[in-house]
């Protein structure tokens, strides 16, 4: 296997490993009305934003420590920029 193939093997593997755990994170909470629910019913409240720098198409964290806060909110408002939900916990 050439080092390109074995990158993106690990690549996938180690996402596959993230969105299993996730599920694991996410078990009882649920979404109603627009909201998120925790597993005892109560309202979960979400108060900010994260942004870990995902991306570029190689599946790792970029320029987490190139961009002051002020960038990067900058890249987060730029139209175009794709959004995704991902599992949240308090």
């Amino acid at each position: 296997m050439t080092n390109t193939m074995l990158a993106r093997v690990r690549a996938v593997a180690c996402a596959l490993g993230v969105l299993l755990g996730c599920d694991a994170f996410a078990a009882g909470y649920h979404v109603a009305n627009g909201k998120i629910y925790d597993p005892n019913g109560q309202e979960v409240q979400v108060r900010g934003i994260s942004h870990f720098g995902f991306n570029a198409p190689i599946l790792q964290p970029q320029y987490l420590w190139a961009m002051g806060w002020k960038e990067q909110i900058a890249q987060i408002k730029k139209p175009g920029l794709q959004r995704r939900a991902r599992a949240v916990r308090p």
